[in-house]
Formats: C-alpha cells, structure tokens, sequence
C-alpha cells in the first residue's frame, strides 16, 4: 500500500505535526492541529489502537461543529481520519469506509485521486481482515485439504479429535525461528497425548525449507509448501510475495509468526500463544480433550 506522504498524522508522528495549527488560520484546521497533537503525544507514549477511541470520534466532532461546511479544511479531516485507520491503526475495513465518505461528502476535495487509487488497493486487504477478524474463540477453523512438502495428505480432517497448532512460518523470519523451540516443546510433551502440529510454511524457495527441516531434525511435524510461490516472483513486491500463499491468503495471514491452537472439534482455541502461554494451552487442551 502506497504512503500517503501529505497525511498530517504521519508528518506529526515525524515531529512536525506539531505546527500544523500554528501555520493554518482556519477553525477547522485549528481543533485539528489540536487533536493530531493529542494523537501525537498517547503514540510517542506507547498507546494502543484502543487508547485512540475518543480521538477516531472527535475528528466526526470537528465536523460537527462546522456543520455544511464543504471547504478542504473540512476534507482535510476525514482524510486524515482515514489515513489514521489505514497507515496507523491498520483498521482496513473502517479506512475503506471513510474513504468512501471522503468521496461521496467531497467529490470536488484535493484528495479525491489519492482515495480512489487507495480504495482502488483496499478491497483484498479488507477481505484478508474480515477473515481475521472472523477467527474468534469457539469458531471453527476452515479445512483445508492439500499436500505437504513431501507430497503427502495435509488436512485438518485427518487430525479431527486432536489438539492441533496451525504454525505459520518462514526459515527467514527469526522470530518464528526461535518460537519454533516452544513449538518442539510442545510437540515433544504432547504429541503422544493427541496434539499435533500443522506447519505452513511462507518461504519462496524450497531449498530453504528442505536445508533447515535436514539441520533441525526437531521440527518434526508435516509442512506445506506452496510450490506456486515460485512463478509469481516479480508479480508482487519481494515483502509480499510470500503472503500470497495459499494457505496464507486463506487465513488472512498479515504477519509471522501466526498460530491457531485447535480443539478437537477443530475450534479455535486461541491464536498467537508465545512462549510458555503456548505450552501450557497446549496441556489444557489436551487434558480437556480426554474427557
């Protein structure tokens, strides 16, 4: 997704934001400076996207309390709210929406050709967050039904009534490197007790899954391998490109590592367990599989 350079919040995050208020004569883009300049201080301090809820609604109180107003200081506001959910919160589904609104409310606005070349890139980006947003706890994980990297059955529905970690990974991303020793501890404590692990792996080049699976013996659980990866090189930018596979673009897979711990019914227990948290889901749901 291109920057949007000209985004205020952006440029405040940078450390000049903090003028924006000062150079700008309109009311609008004086409550606007101010918020931005709140915005501004709760990220330098480490908050969250939830910290930033009463900040998302004042932009919508800027505007209401220059109701009617089409001027581009108006624009400017649902444009930077916008750029907001996208660049900052990476909210894909309410950065669409808001674009939306930024035409439909300001046809005529500055920004018009940097939100149709925006909304123009959305669509899949918000489909892959629907798809996230859709794997809660208790939810059941879509099968899959594929070969591994050994061309051998890779399923969800021949480990139905297991525990299974769904692991995605690659051998170049070095966290997932050193959360794989949680994931063997795991494997090596529970497996004889029904828990298996499912890994998807995101490298492009085979050699690199097969030299790292030959020097770690330990990864011993089934791997796939989309062979497709190969053939788009040069279709997508080399930070992408391993994203789009299959498996990945099905879960909506943005970042690695990424783990499903399932039930035996194949419901999500929970994702993104690190650590001893891991290993220790991984025991209580194996001990609640028995019964």
């Amino acid at each position: 997704m291109k920057k949007i350079i000209i985004l205020a919040v952006q440029i405040l995050l940078a450390g000049g934001l903090t003028g924006f208020a000062q150079i700008s004569t309109n009311s609008i883009h004086d409550e606007l400076g101010q918020l931005v300049g709140a915005i501004n201080a709760k990220t330098q301090a480490g908050a969250m996207p939830g910290d930033l809820t009463n900040e998302l609604k004042q932009f919508d109180t800027i505007l209401a309390n220059h109701p009617g107003d089409q001027s581009e200081a108006a624009a400017d506001v649902v444009f930077m709210k916008a750029d907001l959910y996208l660049e900052v919160l990476k909210d894909y589904v309410n950065a669409q929406a808001t674009f939306v609104r930024l035409n439909r409310d300001f046809p005529n606005s500055r920004h018009k050709a940097e939100a149709a070349s925006v909304l123009a890139q959305l669509d899949p980006m918000v489909a892959m967050q629907k798809i996230r947003d859709s794997q809660v706890a208790g939810s059941a994980l879509p099968a899959f039904d594929e070969s591994d990297f050994n061309g051998k059955a890779f399923s969800l529905a021949d480990h139905k009534g297991k525990v299974v970690l769904v692991d995605f990974w690659a051998t170049w991303c070095i966290p997932c490197r050193l959360e794989l020793r949680n994931v063997v501890a795991a494997y090596e404590k529970y497996h004889t007790q029904g828990f298996d692990v499912l890994g998807v792996n995101l490298d492009v080049k085979p050699d690199d899954l097969d030299k790292y699976l030959k020097k770690n013996d330990a990864v011993a659980w089934p791997q796939y391998f989309d062979t497709n990866l190969v053939n788009l090189t040069g279709k997508f930018p080399d930070q992408n490109l391993p994203f789009q596979n299959k498996l990945a673009v099905k879960y909506g897979i943005e970042k690695l590592p990424t783990t499903i711990l399932l039930d035996g019914d194949g419901k999500i227990i929970a994702k993104d367990l690190r650590g001893d948290d891991l290993v220790d889901a991984v025991g209580k749901a194996v001990a609640a599989n028995k019964k």
